[in-house]
Order: C-alpha cells, then structure tokens, then sequence
C-alpha cells in the first residue's frame, strides 16, 4: 500500500511541474504586415528543400527565409534591411530545425513586412542545440581569426547549414 501511495505521489508532482512549465516559445519577437501586427499570432516551421528554410505562418500569410531571401506567399520581398544570423539542418527522417534571428524591413504584396524575430523551430533536440551552439561558437572564432588576420587565407568557415 505504502508503495501504491509513494508512486501515486511521484506521478501527481510529475504531472504538476509537468503542466506549470511553459515551453520556451519557438518564436519570440515582432512581426507587421501592412500594418497589421500578427506577433501574437505566429508559428514557424523549418523544412528543407535545396537548402534549410523556415516559414513564418501568419494569418496574414506565409512568410519564408530561405537561400538569403525573404518571402511573402511565394513571392520574393524588396529589403531595405535584412539582418540574419542563423543555423539548422535535415535530420536522417527527412524533417528539419532551425534556429535564429530575423531582423527586416521589406516591401511587396501585401505592403510592408517589418519584422525582429527569435525563432527555434523544428523541435530541436538538446544534442542538436549543443551541435548548434558548437558549430556558432567555430564559426565566431573563425571570424576572429579572420579579423585578426585580414591578409591571410581567402578560406572561410561556415556553420553547418547556413546560408
């Protein structure tokens, strides 16, 4: 009985910090479109298709990071700022993460698209993210070594996945 008692206490503490934790959001900051703010309205989705992506669903509409472009339901946008600092991969089951930071101001369709986004998307594992924090830190160093030696070797490092 003692037994029964102990293990029904550990299940209902786990089930209780298990529904008081939040999970960390996948994406944090603000998004405009035309105007309209849908910060509170968005989701991401990484995928991969030649190279990484991530979509940015709205009920404004999609918008989607890839290959060093910025678009907005499938067209390509006009920036007049796009800042990006990122990293992800494809997993062997063909799925994919991606995490880092947007920072624009773009135009097209549907007006102007102004955004300062966080995102981790794709569920990203805690081995991924410290293969990731691995692969930021190589490549910080790898800008210094650079910097401090502006005529060496043309060679550049990259994180894995980046564009």
């Amino acid at each position: 009985m003692r037994a029964n008692v102990a293990k029904g206490l550990v299940l209902f503490a786990l089930a209780a910090c298990s529904s008081s934790k939040s999970a960390a959001p996948d994406i944090t900051g603000t998004l405009s479109i035309h105007g309209t703010d849908v910060s509170s309205k968005m989701q991401c989705k990484p995928g991969a298709a030649v190279h990484i992506f991530v979509d940015i669903v709205t009920p404004e509409g999609t918008l989607r990071f890839e290959d060093q472009k910025l678009s907005m339901n499938g067209e390509v946008l006009a920036c007049d700022k796009l800042d990006r600092a990122w990293n992800g991969a494809r997993r062997p089951d063909g799925t994919a993460y991606w995490r880092g930071t947007l920072a624009f101001d773009c135009a097209g369709e549907p007006g102007r698209v102004i955004g300062d986004l966080d995102l981790a998307c794709g569920n990203i594992t805690l081995e991924e993210r410290a293969q990731l924090d691995r692969a930021k830190r190589e490549l910080e160093e790898q800008k210094r070594r650079n910097a401090a030696n502006p005529s060496g070797s043309a060679a550049s490092g990259s994180a894995a996945g980046s564009n």
